[in-house]
């Protein structure tokens, strides 16, 4: 039978706890109990940066996605104590280390698998537009940074490698979760929003994080 490496051996661990941290958060929003919801908010998040620390090839990839994930951590803190624009301003810098990441594993312009996320932004904003108020500038930057980030992880997709796959879901996954935020928040707000956005993005964050512990170093 063949040994797990290193790099695998703890990763039931790590979903385990990843698990347990969103069903303790889930349990003190239900409860009530809104100090522990707050503390727990971005433990996940963290959960999967120190996964990704310990078990992804040290390189360039790693670092500048590991900042990514940190930052998503303090954008998920910051938004659950009720400040949306710095949060989401954490938010877009976290997207902006992903881009990093995704450039620095592929570099190839690829300008074809660009006009379906730019398709995406742009109905995303003329759905939203009547609703944004004085949010119109910073949701549409926003939006162009979630859409270029999907772009660079299809671009990185087209590079080959099964990895590539995880990330692109991934991706797209948090964009979901992040449109559905802006529709809940300026245009149509429904009941089940939260239950909704939180899982979109919980998945989507494991599966990049996932992505980075399969991919085998290139630095």
């Amino acid at each position: 039978m063949t040994t797990p490496t290193p790099r695998f051996r703890d990763a039931r661990a790590f979903l385990f706890v990843y698990g347990l941290v969103i069903a303790a958060f889930a349990a003190s929003a239900i409860l009530g109990l809104d100090a522990a919801r707050v503390a727990l908010k971005p433990v996940p998040v963290l959960v999967l940066a120190v996964w990704v620390r310990r078990a992804a090839a040290r390189d360039g990839f790693a670092s500048r996605l590991l900042l990514g994930l940190v930052l998503c951590a303090l954008g998920d803190v910051v938004i659950e104590t009720g400040r949306f624009v710095p949060g989401l301003a954490a938010f877009l810098v976290g997207h902006l280390g992903y881009i990093a990441a995704f450039v620095h594993e592929d570099r190839a312009l690829r300008p074809e698998r660009a006009a379906l996320f730019a398709a995406w932004g742009v109905i995303a904003i003329a759905l939203l537009w009547s609703g944004l108020g004085e949010m119109k500038v910073p949701v549409v930057l926003y939006t162009a940074t979630i859409c270029a980030m999907m772009w660079r992880a299809s671009a990185l997709r087209a590079a080959g490698g099964a990895w590539t796959g995880l990330v692109l879901a991934g991706a797209v996954l948090f964009a979901i979760s992040d449109t559905v935020i802006a529709i809940d928040r300026f245009r149509l707000p429904f009941a089940a929003a939260r239950v909704v956005i939180l899982s979109l993005y919980w998945l989507g964050q494991l599966l990049i994080a996932g992505a980075a512990v399969v991919r085998p170093a290139r630095d």
